[in-house]
């Protein structure tokens, strides 16, 4: 008996063998396809790699040519702005004279209308209200002017 009882533990021992084997295989079959899913995986990543890359350069060139662009169009601002300089001054300079003219103009009209009204009541000349009217008006053109030409000084 001792024969047959070692003729079954090896047999025992042999089944053991070829079930492990067969586990064994099928760990490597799904390590092997977990492998092949992860090698795809990474191809697929790279190529993304590279298109982003390539993405990243385009729009690299694109920044530098917007920016050499825009570098350009404020130099053109900047010389069309230093050339026209004295032109706005001088359309600066004859603006303030109509302003002048229209100032005198409605003092004359004031005066006129006061002239009226004192002769109408038959009461004195007040000059005054229109005289601070027009030092009001004359003050305000000063300060257009001033913010004009500080303006056109920071261009230049």
């Amino acid at each position: 008996m001792s024969e047959t009882n070692t003729i079954q533990q090896l047999n025992k021992a042999l089944n053991q063998l070829l079930e492990a084997y067969e586990k064994l295989q099928d760990e490597k079959k799904t390590l092997q396809e977990e492998k092949a899913q992860l090698e795809s995986k990474i191809e697929d990543l790279e190529l993304k790699n590279n298109e982003l890359e390539s993405k990243v350069a385009t729009l690299s060139d694109v920044t530098k040519h917007n920016t050499e662009e825009m570098d350009s169009m404020l130099t053109k601002i900047e010389s069309i702005l230093s050339s026209s300089n004295s032109n706005d001054i001088k359309l600066t300079s004859s603006f303030a004279q109509q302003n002048q003219q229209k100032n005198k103009i409605e003092t004359q009209e004031n005066k006129q209308e006061i002239k009226q009204q004192s002769t109408n009541n038959n009461a004195t000349t007040i000059q005054e209200p229109p005289v601070v009217i027009n030092k009001n008006n004359s003050i305000e053109q000063n300060l257009n002017l001033s913010r004009v030409q500080s303006l056109l000084n920071e261009y230049q």
